[in-house]
């Protein structure tokens, strides 16, 4: 799949946009309590549970007739297709021509995820392992700075992006 193209046509992305923004105009004036009165069934619509976990979105101030604007948005813009190509690891981060591997930190390791045929699940491990003896060393006073006193503060001046907080 190449995301380098536009996913679909601009108009229709643009016409899905035009009425969600419509819909979030409509809401700016509703209260939740006017959404509960005059849906009745919304608890039971808003409401999706996974395992012991609830999502309760019903007292949220998204009407119900915004459901299908944030559906259609979402299949315009081909957000399950990117979903899909950034767990496969492929180049999503169109500004940096590269994969968005967040998806990576949180799976399991034993899972691999090979980027240019390397396993990068088994890096994150290794660094992980490294960052936690670091922080260790440091939380127990093993770690000395230059007067030999334990260092007590960390200083981070960095120039942001999205892989200098993982490196770090």
């Amino acid at each position: 799949m190449s995301f380098s193209a536009p996913l679909l046509e601009h108009e229709r992305v643009a016409a899905a946009w035009r009425a969600l923004d419509a819909q979030a105009t409509l809401a700016r004036s509703l209260t939740i309590a006017e959404l509960l009165a005059t849906e009745p069934a919304r608890t039971e619509q808003l409401c999706l549970q996974a395992a012991d976990l609830v999502l309760d979105f019903s007292r949220q101030r998204l009407p119900a007739q915004a459901l299908p604007c944030l559906l259609e948005l979402l299949e315009a813009t081909a957000v399950d297709r990117w979903r899909d190509a950034m767990f496969r690891g492929e180049a999503v981060n169109l500004t940096e021509s590269r994969a968005a591997l967040h998806t990576a930190l949180r799976a399991p390791y034993d899972i691999p995820l090979e980027l240019d045929g390397v396993n990068v699940r088994t890096g994150i491990r290794d660094t992980l392992a490294r960052m936690r003896e670091l922080t260790e060393a440091l939380r127990s006073g093993v770690w000395r700075g230059a007067t030999g006193r334990p260092i007590s503060d960390v200083v981070n001046i960095g120039i942001g992006g999205s892989q200098l907080g993982p490196q770090f």
